[in-house]
Formats: structure tokens, C-alpha cells, sequence
């Protein structure tokens, strides 16, 4: 389906808010504190990484099927014209980025222990998908490309079979089935349950554009969640040392991403209304802020650990500083380097 202006330019919008919450939650410091409800410190990083943090990974995986199937038409050459497109606007910035994860990786790694594991060639081919994690959550050596490895995998291997589905099934069909499998994700402990988010997600918003809904209009009906979802906040929190935790998780999880979404079309319909493409931008800032895996150790050595809540939000800041400037830099400068960085994004 063909988007509006307005609704275009909210999108864009929302990619913003969505990236800078990304940041935030990635530059929370990993300390062992108490897992009770008096610690201030514990309960702030908790809330932010694990409730306002989980929503907004799913709803890039939802614009982007929404954004993928916007044209209405799927057949065999738009297809191949789709993934010619993805190869410069998602992969050649995912192999840069990588290598430049790795090159500040083995720096860091001779300056603290005069060795580094990436001088092994396995080690060094494989931390382009799988540096760690586990079997059930894997990042790639830049932690946040996890989501841009996953979409490129959706894209090229499985969006012809999303197609077909959606052509077969009405799209309530569509969206309850997912919605379902992705409540019971945490409970199957399946391998790559990254990747299965994604697809839900990413086929959740297919439906929607394949279905010639439009996003806007659906935004300005659910005024519900608007209670609902602060109720699923209050039971995520109370919950988190109960065994049904996980359950409450996914959907405060689904809750959030339509509240947040909806908050932020009533703010820019109000008070905004402005055109925005800020899209390379916003690339520039998800490639970039896996920098603050550096930032963390130096800020440590300021702060002390009663300090955690400062440290956290001096991180961040520092954080979005550097890759903002950096962007800017590269902006008025070299365009052209700055353009392959961000797969030829406007």
C-alpha cells in the first residue's frame, strides 16, 4: 500500500524515538544488585532495560515488514529487485560496521590483555553473526546488528513465504496466530528465538501493509491501551520473581509497543506535524552505539558504584554525543563515506 505524507513522516518520527530508546536501554551498567523492591538503583536500570526496553527492537521488526510490502505487489521481480536493494542498504553497512566492531575490539583487547581471540580465523569469521550469547539469544561482535543480521535473513529466505501466507489467511488469522507464538516464545526456549521475534513481527506488519490497512488510522482506535498497558507494567514489575513472569513479559510487551506508538502519534500530530527523514540518521546511530561497550569501562573508573544511576545516564549521553557528532561530521565533510555507512539511506 502507498503511505501518506503525514503518515510517512510520523514513521520517521517514531524510527527517531525508537533508536534513543535503544541506545538507553544498551547503556544501562551490567552490576550484581540486590533483586528486591527498595533499591532504587536496581529498581530504575530494571525498569528501563526490561520494560520500556524490550518493545522498541519489535516495532523496527514491524515497521520494516509494514515498509517492505508497502508497494502492494509480489511476484518474482519485484522480489529480486527488493533483495538487489537490501544488499546495499542492509548488508554492505552490516559487514562494514562489523569489521569496524572488530578492529576497536582487538584494540581494546591488546591494550588490556596484549592478545586477542580475533587473531583466530574461526573466531574472526564467526564474530560477524555469532560472538556470543547462547544458543537461544546470539549477537554478532557489534551487539546491536543482531536485529539487521535477522532482518536480512527474514528477507531474503523467508519473505516469500510470508507473502504466500498472508494471501491464504484474513489478517486478524494472521496476527492472532503470531501474537500467540510470540507469548509462548520464552516457554519453547526454541534456538534463535531472535530471529523467530523477528519474523513475527516482521509478518505482523506485512499483514497489516499486504492488507491495505493503514497504520495511522489503526492508531487512532486502540484508545484502550492507554490503561492497559500501565496495568501490564504494574503486574511486570510485582511479577518478576514469580514463575509466570515470562507470560506477563510478552504481553506488556505487545501492549507497549501500541501504547508507544499511539503516544507518540497523539505528540506529533499535536504538537509536531513537520516533515521528517531523518533515516540515515537513525542508521548511523544503531551501527554506531555499540561504542558504548568502551564508554562503560571509562566511566566506571569516575563514578562510584553508589553512583550507578549518574553513570548510566552520563553513558548514555556520551553515547549518543560521539555518534551524533560523528554523523554530523561525516554529514557535512564526506557524504560519500558517510552514505555507504548508512546503505545509501536519505
Amino acid at each position: 500500500m502507498n503511505l501518506s505524507k503525514e503518515e510517512s513522516n510520523f514513521i520517521n518520527f517514531l524510527k527517531i524515538i525508537l533508536i534513543l530508546g535503544v541506545v538507553l536501554t544498551h547503556t544501562a551498567i551490567v552490576v550484581p544488585l540486590p533483586h528486591d523492591y527498595t533499591n532504587t538503583t536496581y529498581n530504575f536500570i530494571y525498569f528501563q532495560q526490561e520494560v520500556l526496553g524490550e518493545f522498541r527492537v519489535p516495532t523496527f521488526f514491524l515497521i520494516s515488514g509494514y515498509f517492505f510490502y508497502k508497494t502492494n505487489i509480489v511476484n518474482i521481480s519485484t522480489y529480486k529487485s527488493k533483495i538487489k536493494s537490501k544488499l546495499s542498504t542492509l548488508l554492505v553497512p552490516y559487514i562494514i560496521w562489523s569489521i569496524i566492531a572488530i578492529i576497536l575490539h582487538i584494540i581494546y583487547d591488546l591494550i588490556k590483555h596484549h592478545d586477542s581471540s580475533l587473531f583466530s580465523l574461526k573466531t574472526f569469521f564467526k564474530s560477524f553473526l555469532f560472538y556470543n550469547g547462547d544458543i537461544v539469544h546470539q549477537f554478532p561482535i557489534n551487539g546491536p546488528l543482531w536485529y539487521i543480521r535477522d532482518l536480512i535473513l527474514i528477507i531474503i529466505f523467508l519473505s516469500p513465504f510470508i507473502s504466500n501466507i498472508i494471501a491464504r489467511y484474513k489478517n486478524h488469522q494472521i496476527i492472532i496466530l503470531n501474537l500467540t507464538l510470540f507469548i509462548l516464545l520464552p516457554y519453547i526456549q526454541a534456538p534463535f528465538s531472535f530471529l523467530i521475534t523477528g519474523f513475527i513481527w516482521f509478518t505482523i506488519g506485512a499483514s497489516i501493509s499486504l492488507n491495505n490497512i493503514s497504520f495511522s488510522v489503526q492508531l487512532e482506535k486502540f484508545n484502550l491501551v492507554f490503561l492497559i498497558y500501565p496495568i501490564c507494567v504494574i503486574f511486570h514489575v510485582i511479577s518478576r520473581n514469580m514463575i509466570m513472569h515470562e507470560l506477563i513479559t510478552q504481553i506488556t510487551i505487545i501492549f507497549g509497543i501500541f501504547f508507544n506508538a499511539k503516544l507518540w502519534w497523539y505528540i506529533y500530530r499535536k504538537y509536531i506535524k513537520s516533515n521528517m527523514n531523518y533515516n540515515s540518521y537513525v542508521m548511523f546511530i544503531y551501527c554506531s552505539h555499540f561504542i558504548t561497550d568502551y564508554i562503560k569501562p571509562i566511566c566506571n573508573n569516575f563514578f562510584p558504584q553508589k553512583n550507578l544511576i549518574i553513570q548510566y545516564i552520563m553513558v548514555s549521553i556520551i553515547t549518543i554525543t560521539i555518534c551524533s557528532a560523528s554523523y554530523v561530521l561525516l554529514y557535512k565533510f564526506n557524504k560519500k563515506i558517510l552514505n555507504i555507512l548508512v546503505g545509501n539511506r536519505k
